[in-house]
């Protein structure tokens, strides 16, 4: 089992896309549009990279950065652009218990399913559900409007899950 998806791809590669994503994700909150926001997650899946910590602890400094890309994407997007995000998505991004739970069996299923037929069905299910890269764009967003405090719940979010997927994958890896 390889959690390398983007370990072929260079840095600037990476950058691009995952720029790319962070605006998709962007507009997809102005416009209110969940495909486009579902659709950045499929483009640049995170949970993959957070599972790959368990194998290589190094990884966490891409974790890092591409947390620290995405914020800074969304201050620069909502900065310039002066677009709001409707106060009904913004409720969405709270950290809870159950995220923190379906955050460990995403880990599990993408650490057992790997190799399995099913491997994209569950990269799939890991853009779908894991609040990652939205929950850093609306950090960002709700910075830029000096709320950081709710900014700061939406990147506990976005942690809950990386540790949560981090720990499933670690479990399912200790029994193999």
């Amino acid at each position: 089992m390889r959690f390398d998806t983007f370990d072929n791809i260079t840095l600037l590669e990476r950058t691009l896309m995952l720029t790319f994503c962070g605006v998709v994700c962007c507009w997809g909150f102005v416009v209110d549009n969940t495909l486009l926001i579902f659709a950045s997650k499929v483009g640049y899946p995170i949970a993959i990279a957070a599972g790959s910590i368990s194998q290589n602890f190094k990884k966490i400094l891409s974790i890092l950065y591409y947390t620290i890309l995405l914020i800074l994407v969304s201050i620069l997007y909502f900065h310039f652009t002066g677009n709001t995000i409707s106060s009904t998505s913004i409720a969405k991004y709270v950290p809870s218990y159950t995220d923190f739970i379906l955050a460990i069996g995403l880990g599990a299923a993408l650490t057992h399913f790997w190799t399995h037929p099913l491997n994209l069905n569950v990269v799939v299910m890991a853009a779908a559900l894991a609040f990652l890269l939205p929950a850093a764009i609306m950090a960002g967003y709700l910075f830029t409007h000096h709320a950081v405090f709710a900014g700061i719940h939406s990147l506990i979010l976005y942690f809950e899950y990386v540790v949560g997927i981090y720990l499933g994958s670690s479990i399912i890896r200790s029994f193999k």
